[in-house]
């Protein structure tokens, strides 16, 4: 039995969120760039798309600096203070 292809996709960013719902209810992995300040809105949009608290979750900041930051957990683990404002941000989330 051959595996179902999986889908990705990159927002560069999150301004129009009802966009960004609609692609997430038809993709398995979705990478969010550069805009930190909406990552909190688009965490609550995930989950009304579908994807589950054990989603696998991923935020990166300052990334090649000395104040990088990364930190992989499962999407029901994501609090406010996991999520960041700076704009120069990526954000992974893969459905399971």
């Amino acid at each position: 039995m051959q595996k179902e292809a999986e889908t990705m996709a990159v927002i560069p960013s999150c301004y129009d969120l009802s966009r960004v719902k609609e692609t997430a209810r038809n993709c398995d992995t979705m990478i969010f760039l550069k805009d930190g300040r909406y990552f909190d809105q688009v965490i609550n949009l995930l989950k009304e798309a579908g994807f589950s608290d054990d989603s696998i979750f991923a935020i990166g900041q300052d990334l090649g600096t000395p104040n990088e930051i990364v930190r992989k957990m499962k999407l029901g683990e994501v609090s406010e203070s996991t999520m960041t404002t700076k704009y120069f941000s990526i954000m992974v989330v893969k459905r399971v």
